[in-house]
């Protein structure tokens, strides 16, 4: 039943996704922040996708947010891992970031990582 229900309401889901999306676009761009994105897609996935890579102390890190639609609310889903090795979860994350509670919890943690990785020149 729930499979059903979630196969009719996609372009919901999506929406919802993409509205969070363009929520933290909007974010990183004001803070000068490179990042790739995947937009959320009906006929493929309804989820969204931001990666940023940063140098750690010995190897190269990366930043994988996912964002998804669960009972009409937007969730983020945070892993850092070292860069080609995804086993090696260093601080995953997940929480909804439809409150103002919920967006300060996940700027905040994107904050301390990119703070975290920033190298004097």
């Amino acid at each position: 039943m729930i499979l059903e229900t979630k196969r009719n309401s996609a372009s919901d889901s999506c929406q919802i996704v993409s509205d969070a999306s363009s929520w933290l676009k909007s974010e990183l761009k004001g803070a000068d922040v490179k990042f790739q994105y995947g937009a959320c897609e009906n006929d493929l996935w309804t989820f969204s996708s931001f990666t940023f890579l940063r140098d750690g102390d010995d190897e190269k890190l990366a930043f994988e947010l996912k964002i998804a639609e669960i009972s009409r609310v937007p969730y983020a889903f945070i892993d850092v891992h070292a860069f080609g090795k995804p086993q090696e979860r260093r601080f995953p994350f997940f929480g909804e970031i439809e409150s103002e509670d919920g967006k300060n919890k996940v700027l905040h943690y994107i904050a301390d990582f990119l703070l975290s990785t920033e190298t004097s020149e």
